[in-house]
């Protein structure tokens, strides 16, 4: 995936649970810095992380795993994403950014990610020219929005255009909110790339056995989990992985070389979870619904009491 000069893996490497999740746990940690090691050499360079995951280790764990690697900066695509539940100000994101390239020994950022949520609870304007500075400094190169409603993407592309690299949305096959409310479409046509979290569910979306997933993995010969890989990247955009099982790793990137027929993929967009709804949404601070970043943890618990009401 060639995008804005970057030459991008068509699978991301996604850092929730490096290191711990919330806070620190080093139990895993020569498994999971040996397992992003295996992602860089076979070539994955995208990288979403936030130096809030497990206090800071996520990102020890990724530099230790970058220098073992000895994989080259300029072949990276680093996206550092702060949270603004993390940040009482536009200081601490600032402090946070700084603790990030201090820990990664960065002189830049390839984007720096920020929620809807930090143009919601600071000021507007004061975010947009902390933004800016940052990019005429050239300690970031281009900006990302995450979580966001349509309204205000467009009124953030209206800021930065040609500056903006990516919106990072919640997107599956169960959970396709983020497509039917416009935010993915409006990306598409303007030049903003769309990567995905939570693409295959922390693989809970292949253990309820939809009938259409099962017939197409048996169709292809592949798991689920490939034919949920394969399709969202036959849409251009870019899924977020986090695997720290060799194994899990070999079958993602081997769900590149699928073929899926122009009849199946069309098959999967139109597919819609019958007879669910979507919760209310909490896009902010409305404390009315389910923040939106939780649709996909959701969705098992959501579903099961409406199919049995």
């Amino acid at each position: 995936m060639n995008y804005k000069g970057y030459n991008l893996f068509p699978i991301g490497i996604g850092t929730w649970g490096i290191g711990g999740f919330a806070s620190k746990d080093t139990t895993n940690d020569n498994k999971q810095i040996d397992a992003l090691i295996y992602l860089l050499e076979h070539g994955l360079n995208y990288i979403s992380i936030c130096h809030w995951y497990a206090k800071g280790h996520a990102t020890e764990n990724l530099a230790k795993a970058i220098t073992e690697s000895r994989t080259k900066r300029k072949t990276l695509f680093i996206n550092q994403s702060i949270y603004s539940h993390n940040n009482k100000s536009v200081e601490d994101i600032e402090s946070e950014r700084k603790k990030f390239f201090d820990t990664l020994k960065l002189d830049y950022v390839d984007s720096l990610q920020l929620d809807f949520g930090v143009f919601q609870k600071y000021n507007y304007f004061e975010v947009i020219d902390y933004l800016k500075n940052l990019l005429s400094n050239k300690l970031i190169k281009y900006v990302n929005i995450t979580n966001t409603n349509l309204e205000f993407l467009k009124k953030f592309y209206e800021e930065f255009s040609r500056d903006i690299f990516a919106c990072e949305s919640g997107f599956n096959f169960e959970i396709r909110e983020n497509y039917d409310n416009g935010v993915l479409p409006f990306c598409t046509s303007h030049d903003v790339l769309n990567v995905i979290y939570q693409p295959i569910r922390r693989n809970r979306t292949a253990k309820r056995n939809w009938k259409l997933l099962v017939e197409l993995a048996t169709k292809y010969g592949v798991t689920q989990n490939q034919i949920i890989l394969k399709w969202i990247i036959s849409n251009g955009y870019l899924p977020l992985v986090k695997s720290e099982n060799i194994e899990h790793i070999n079958e993602n990137i081997k769900a590149l070389d699928i073929e899926l027929e122009e009849k199946d993929v069309k098959k999967l967009n139109e597919f819609r979870v019958a007879n669910y709804k979507q919760p209310k949404i909490d896009w902010g601070y409305d404390k009315e619904g389910i923040p939106i970043y939780m649709l996909s943890n959701v969705f098992d618990e959501e579903y099961d009491r409406q199919v049995k009401n």
